[in-house]
Protein backbone atom coordinates (compact mmCIF):
# COMPACT_ATOMS: atom_id res chain seq x y z
CA UNK A 1 0.00 0.00 0.00
CA UNK A 2 2.93 2.38 0.47
CA UNK A 3 4.09 1.85 -2.85
CA UNK A 4 1.18 3.06 -4.04
CA UNK A 5 1.26 6.15 -2.03
CA UNK A 6 4.92 6.89 -3.05
CA UNK A 7 3.78 6.27 -6.59
CA UNK A 8 1.98 9.57 -6.17
CA UNK A 9 4.33 11.28 -4.08
CA UNK A 10 6.78 10.84 -7.00
CA UNK A 11 3.84 12.24 -9.63
CA UNK A 12 3.48 15.31 -7.53
CA UNK A 13 7.30 15.97 -6.70
CA UNK A 14 8.07 16.06 -11.06
CA UNK A 15 4.82 18.80 -11.47
CA UNK A 16 6.33 21.98 -12.13
CA UNK A 17 5.53 24.84 -9.88
CA UNK A 18 3.85 27.10 -12.27
CA UNK A 19 2.90 29.68 -9.42
CA UNK A 20 -0.66 28.43 -9.79
CA UNK A 21 -2.58 26.56 -7.44
CA UNK A 22 -2.36 22.76 -7.65
CA UNK A 23 -5.11 21.07 -7.76
CA UNK A 24 -6.26 18.75 -4.28
CA UNK A 25 -5.69 15.79 -6.31
CA UNK A 26 -1.68 16.71 -7.12
CA UNK A 27 -0.79 17.91 -3.54
CA UNK A 28 1.27 15.70 -1.09
CA UNK A 29 -2.02 15.81 1.44
CA UNK A 30 -3.36 13.07 -0.30
CA UNK A 31 -0.92 10.54 0.05
CA UNK A 32 0.62 11.74 3.02
CA UNK A 33 -3.06 11.17 5.09
CA UNK A 34 -3.16 7.67 3.39
CA UNK A 35 0.50 6.75 4.92
CA UNK A 36 -0.61 7.82 8.10
CA UNK A 37 -3.91 5.88 8.11
CA UNK A 38 -1.86 2.75 7.33
CA UNK A 39 0.42 3.05 9.60
CA UNK A 40 -1.92 3.92 12.36
CA UNK A 41 -5.15 2.01 11.15
CA UNK A 42 -3.94 -1.50 12.11
CA UNK A 43 -2.26 -0.96 15.50
CA UNK A 44 -3.80 -2.34 18.19
CA UNK A 45 -1.48 -0.77 20.92
CA UNK A 46 -3.59 2.56 20.67
CA UNK A 47 -6.63 3.65 22.48
CA UNK A 48 -9.79 1.88 20.46
CA UNK A 49 -11.77 4.70 19.42
CA UNK A 50 -8.41 6.00 17.25
CA UNK A 51 -9.20 3.17 14.95
CA UNK A 52 -12.64 5.03 14.74
CA UNK A 53 -11.19 8.16 13.32
CA UNK A 54 -8.89 5.81 11.25
CA UNK A 55 -11.67 3.95 9.62
CA UNK A 56 -13.21 7.76 8.80
CA UNK A 57 -10.10 9.14 7.41
CA UNK A 58 -9.84 5.74 4.95
CA UNK A 59 -13.86 6.44 3.85
CA UNK A 60 -12.79 9.78 3.04
CA UNK A 61 -9.40 8.85 1.00
CA UNK A 62 -11.65 6.16 -1.30
CA UNK A 63 -13.99 9.12 -1.71
CA UNK A 64 -11.26 11.39 -2.74
CA UNK A 65 -9.70 8.94 -4.84
CA UNK A 66 -12.66 7.65 -6.16
CA UNK A 67 -13.13 11.67 -7.67
CA UNK A 68 -10.02 11.58 -8.49
CA UNK A 69 -10.01 8.78 -10.92
CA UNK A 70 -13.04 10.75 -12.16
CA UNK A 71 -11.06 13.56 -13.07
CA UNK A 72 -8.04 12.02 -14.46
CA UNK A 73 -9.91 9.55 -16.77
CA UNK A 74 -12.09 13.24 -17.85
CA UNK A 75 -8.59 14.78 -18.12
CA UNK A 76 -7.27 11.38 -20.68
CA UNK A 77 -10.90 11.79 -22.58
CA UNK A 78 -10.31 15.09 -23.24
CA UNK A 79 -6.69 14.66 -24.17
CA UNK A 80 -7.71 11.96 -26.95
CA UNK A 81 -10.28 14.09 -28.24
CA UNK A 82 -7.54 16.32 -29.17
CA UNK A 83 -8.11 19.40 -26.54
CA UNK A 84 -6.03 20.96 -23.83
CA UNK A 85 -7.80 19.98 -20.29
CA UNK A 86 -4.58 20.71 -17.98
CA UNK A 87 -2.44 23.52 -17.09
CA UNK A 88 0.06 21.54 -16.66
CA UNK A 89 2.04 20.16 -19.60
CA UNK A 90 3.78 17.40 -18.44
CA UNK A 91 0.23 15.10 -18.77
CA UNK A 92 0.76 12.90 -20.89
CA UNK A 93 -1.78 10.08 -21.91
CA UNK A 94 1.02 7.34 -20.65
CA UNK A 95 1.13 8.99 -17.29
CA UNK A 96 -2.94 9.67 -17.20
CA UNK A 97 -3.35 5.93 -17.50
CA UNK A 98 -0.95 5.26 -14.42
CA UNK A 99 -2.45 7.46 -12.30
CA UNK A 100 -5.72 6.33 -12.99
CA UNK A 101 -4.76 2.57 -12.67
CA UNK A 102 -2.73 4.02 -9.34
CA UNK A 103 -6.00 5.18 -8.30
CA UNK A 104 -7.89 1.98 -8.97
CA UNK A 105 -5.44 0.40 -6.78
CA UNK A 106 -5.30 2.75 -4.31
CA UNK A 107 -9.16 2.32 -3.75
CA UNK A 108 -9.21 -1.28 -3.48
CA UNK A 109 -6.32 -1.64 -1.14
CA UNK A 110 -7.89 1.57 1.12
CA UNK A 111 -11.42 -0.26 1.19
CA UNK A 112 -9.52 -3.14 2.65
CA UNK A 113 -7.89 -1.80 4.95
CA UNK A 114 -10.64 0.40 5.67
CA UNK A 115 -12.48 -3.28 6.57
CA UNK A 116 -9.62 -4.73 8.41
CA UNK A 117 -9.64 -1.58 10.06
CA UNK A 118 -13.76 -1.65 10.92
CA UNK A 119 -12.87 -6.02 11.76
CA UNK A 120 -10.49 -4.58 14.51
CA UNK A 121 -13.15 -2.02 15.83
CA UNK A 122 -15.60 -5.18 16.22
CA UNK A 123 -12.92 -7.15 17.69
CA UNK A 124 -11.14 -5.39 19.98
CA UNK A 125 -13.09 -2.72 20.68
CA UNK A 126 -14.53 0.28 19.51
CA UNK A 127 -15.00 2.75 22.31
CA UNK A 128 -13.17 0.82 25.04
CA UNK A 129 -10.42 -2.08 24.31
CA UNK A 130 -11.85 -5.55 25.62
CA UNK A 131 -8.65 -7.03 26.06
CA UNK A 132 -5.71 -5.04 28.48
CA UNK A 133 -2.94 -3.51 27.24
CA UNK A 134 -0.86 -6.18 28.51
CA UNK A 135 -2.62 -9.08 26.31
CA UNK A 136 -2.07 -7.25 23.20
CA UNK A 137 1.55 -6.88 23.97
CA UNK A 138 3.78 -7.35 20.55
CA UNK A 139 6.98 -7.26 22.29
CA UNK A 140 5.91 -10.75 24.33
CA UNK A 141 2.88 -12.43 22.63
CA UNK A 142 3.65 -15.89 23.44
CA UNK A 143 3.39 -14.95 26.90
CA UNK A 144 0.51 -13.63 26.79
CA UNK A 145 -1.38 -16.88 25.07
CA UNK A 146 -0.36 -18.60 28.03
CA UNK A 147 -2.16 -16.37 30.37
CA UNK A 148 -4.76 -16.55 28.53
CA UNK A 149 -4.89 -19.99 28.56
CA UNK A 150 -4.05 -20.34 32.16
CA UNK A 151 -7.04 -18.01 32.74
CA UNK A 152 -9.18 -20.39 30.30
CA UNK A 153 -8.04 -23.42 31.88
CA UNK A 154 -6.82 -22.79 35.33
CA UNK A 155 -6.89 -26.78 36.45
CA UNK A 156 -4.01 -27.27 33.76
CA UNK A 157 -2.17 -24.19 34.87
CA UNK A 158 -2.33 -25.21 38.76
CA UNK A 159 1.54 -24.24 39.20
CA UNK A 160 1.60 -20.74 37.05
CA UNK A 161 2.57 -17.79 38.46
Amino acid sequence: MLAVQAALVAHVSSLPDTGKAASYFDTISRPLAAMLGIAFGFSTNFHASFRVGVVIVLAALVAVDTVSEVHYVSILSCAKKGATCTDVSTMTTDRLQVLIFRDLFAIALELWALLVTAYLCVAVGACHSRYTPRQLSISNPYSNIRDLLAKHHPDHFKYSV
